[in-house]
């Protein structure tokens, strides 16, 4: 069996101003299909889990490559909320 790895990408209250922390803000129905998404279209992602509070967001994966997961994590941001990463 492989090791899996565990990717934690995100922002917060202490590493960004709120404008840009809104901007990670996503419509709670929609996040369960877009992390199935997520998933399914990244074969280095085997499972996502998306972390939103008023102070933080954060996408933690269990993935098996760090470079592609990064790189399709950065693609979804872009994609959902046309944030330039």
């Amino acid at each position: 069996m492989a090791d899996i790895k565990f990717l934690v990408v995100g922002v917060s209250s202490q590493t960004v101003s709120l404008d840009v922390r809104e901007q990670f803000a996503l419509p709670q129905e929609q996040i369960p299909a877009l992390l199935s998404q997520l998933v399914a279209s990244t074969p280095a992602i085997q499972e996502a889990l998306l972390l939103t509070t008023c102070n933080r967001t954060e996408l933690y994966a269990a993935i098996d490559d760090t470079e592609a997961a990064l790189s399709a994590i950065q693609q979804f941001w872009v994609r959902q909320r046309q944030i330039p990463l």
